[in-house]
């Protein structure tokens, strides 16, 4: 009959990255992005009102006629 080996594990390494930080850091990035998407679809936004608004008399604009005699 075998004899029963003994059972030897090794225990695993602590990991050197942390994954709390990993999810912090990738739950910025996301953040980040977001941020951009808004800030660059405020700037389409205020770009085109100005080009809209243009020189002429616009909403808002009162037109002034002096008629001389």
């Amino acid at each position: 009959m075998p004899e029963a080996s003994t059972m030897d594990y090794v225990i695993r390494p602590q990991s050197k990255i942390d994954p709390d930080e990993v999810r912090a850091r990738a739950k910025l990035a996301v953040q980040s992005q977001h941020r951009l998407k808004i800030k660059k679809k405020l700037q389409q936004l205020k770009a085109s009102n100005n080009k809209d608004q243009g020189g002429g008399a616009g909403r808002g604009q009162r037109l002034l006629v002096v008629v001389s005699v």
